[in-house]
């Protein structure tokens, strides 16, 4: 290889190397601290403007979500609802069941 190659490779090194460094150093930076009395005060908008853009944003953010199929909807449900029902008959039998042995314990003792 001649002089030329070299030393251009070796500049591309050297500037890669310089790069790498110089983002290295970025993040050691601090930053900086303005002084409290500069900072620029922004005017609030009026509250209309600020409630149809919230709307709108929401609206937006709907039709990004992917809603559930009609059949899968319906199958999401019924599955919610049977295990509500176990729960609720498992919960109602345990309390019948305490109930009458609390009722046959308060009958045992004189």
């Amino acid at each position: 290889m001649g002089k030329r190659k070299i030393s251009r490779r070796l500049r591309k090194l050297e500037t890669k190397e310089a790069k790498e460094k110089a983002k290295v150093k970025s993040y050691k930076k601090k930053p900086k601290k303005g002084k409290p009395g500069k900072r620029k005060i922004e005017k609030k908008k009026p509250i209309w403007e600020r409630v149809t853009k919230y709307f709108k944003n929401v609206w937006l953010e709907l039709k990004k979500v992917s809603w559930p199929s009609r059949s899968s909807l319906i199958s999401y449900t019924l599955t919610t609802l049977t295990t509500i029902l176990i729960f609720v008959l498992f919960i109602g039998i345990c309390d019948f069941l305490f109930t009458q042995l609390i009722i046959f314990l308060q009958k045992i003792k004189p």
